[in-house]
């Protein structure tokens, strides 16, 4: 299986750092995704996806929805999209993704939790409170995610359970793992 790791920035190069070298040992080619306006204030010299105008500010939705449509173009089979607060604990978590998705077809996506977030912190909004923990990675598996219509563009935030609960009702497997630590403090 081929797949993508994109890591989505918005304004915070220095943390987007930090989360690019977690992710050195990947096995997965690795993506920096970041609004327009931020040209040339990112020090990673590996491959950069700049996001058009139309797509800033409208919420998570619409980049992941682009991003999943070039790694579908590409011929892709998954993305592994990322917040650039996350620092995962072994830039080898991305081939175990890449493992479970073949090893198990039904497999749609996998959800990684953040491992210090206090779910608390959501439990007075209506739209997250039914979360057990609030995501900040998701590997989807490509075409059951065009097959349910992909990300929702308007989405402003839970954009991946909206997409999950659209893959359950077609019987897809969801799975979820603590991959990831947050080593900041920006919720």
């Amino acid at each position: 299986m081929d797949g993508l790791v994109a890591v989505l920035t918005y304004r915070r190069p220095e943390i987007a750092q930090r989360c690019l070298a977690s992710l050195e040992s990947s096995s997965v080619p690795v993506v920096l995704v970041y609004p327009r306006d931020e040209r040339g204030k990112h020090a990673y010299h590996g491959e950069m996806i700049e996001l058009p105008p139309s797509l800033v500010g409208v919420g998570p939705g619409a980049p992941k929805a682009f991003i999943a449509r070039l790694a579908h173009d590409s011929g892709l089979d998954f993305v592994v999209f990322v917040d650039d607060d996350v620092v995962f604990k072994d830039g080898a978590s991305v081939k175990l993704l890449e493992e479970a998705f073949s090893s198990h077809p039904n497999l749609a996506a996998v959800q990684a939790r953040h491992a210090f977030k206090s779910v608390q912190l959501f439990a007075s909004d209506p739209y997250l409170r039914y979360c057990s923990n609030p995501a900040c990675a998701v590997a989807i598996r490509l075409n059951p995610n065009f097959e349910v219509g992909g990300f929702r563009e308007t989405e402003c935030r839970g954009e991946d359970y909206e997409l999950n609960a659209r893959l359950r009702i077609a019987g897809y497997l969801l799975a979820s793992h603590s991959l990831v630590v947050i080593k900041s403090n920006n919720y």
